[in-house]
């Protein structure tokens, strides 16, 4: 590929100096100390070595030319000057939490006759498997005490979930009476009563208080 002609410097011309030590020339018509020339910034506009792929990486570094890449995908910034900032996932927890307990009180108070197999999804997903994920990234956020909550109470919607597929529920059939299953289901409730009861005493103790969850571990067992 042709390159294009140098073009010809003044004697007036002065000479910016960059921080990589490469020399670039500085019109004397622009005051201030612009380390930029019209004609060098011509230059390099109608330059081929724009349509080079590894025209960047020859660059000269700590240049002030508008033409170069932005500081933020310079491989220096990539090596170290970035730093990983990571969302509080406490919000998607609780918010997952409210959405299915309220959804199956709803349904428990309006239809109780009814099968409850339509909020399946909701429960297994949403107020299962993205709440326990969410107490998990809430370790690394820094929330031991909230992490244990979500992902106890992420697997305890998972498993109600899970209890709602016919093939799981089929499990039930094991026992010889409705009375037997009714008995079961509610030293299982129970356990997670007593479970809920810790979290709230706890709950009080931590500085700053945890009201939120407090609340909502509470108002599924009350």
């Amino acid at each position: 590929m042709e390159m294009p002609a140098p073009i010809p410097r003044s004697p007036s011309d002065q000479t910016f100096v960059n921080m990589a030590g490469s020399s670039r020339p500085t019109s004397p018509n622009h005051k201030g100390g612009d380390p930029f020339s019209h004609h060098y910034n011509d230059a390099m506009r109608l330059s081929p070595m724009h349509l080079d792929p590894g025209y960047f990486d020859r660059s000269p570094r700590g240049s002030f030319d508008p033409m170069l890449p932005s500081p933020i995908i310079t491989s220096e910034h990539q090596k170290g000057q970035t730093k990983f900032h990571m969302g509080n996932p406490a919000p998607l927890a609780l918010w997952s939490f409210a959405t299915v307990t309220l959804l199956l009180a709803t349904f428990n108070l309006f239809l109780p006759d009814q099968s409850n197999h339509i909020i399946l999804p909701t429960a297994l997903m949403f107020g299962g498997l993205a709440q326990y994920i969410a107490g998990f990234l809430d370790l690394f956020y820094g929330g031991s005490y909230t992490a244990i909550i979500f992902v106890s109470y992420g697997a305890f919607w998972a498993g109600n979930g899970l209890l709602m597929l016919p093939s799981v529920a089929a499990s039930l059939e094991a026992y010889s009476s409705e009375f037997d299953v009714n008995r079961a289901n509610g030293i299982y409730h129970f356990i997670w009563a007593i479970y809920t009861l810790l979290h709230i005493g706890m709950s009080f103790k931590i500085k700053n208080g945890t009201f939120m969850n407090t609340w909502q571990v509470y108002d599924i067992k009350k």
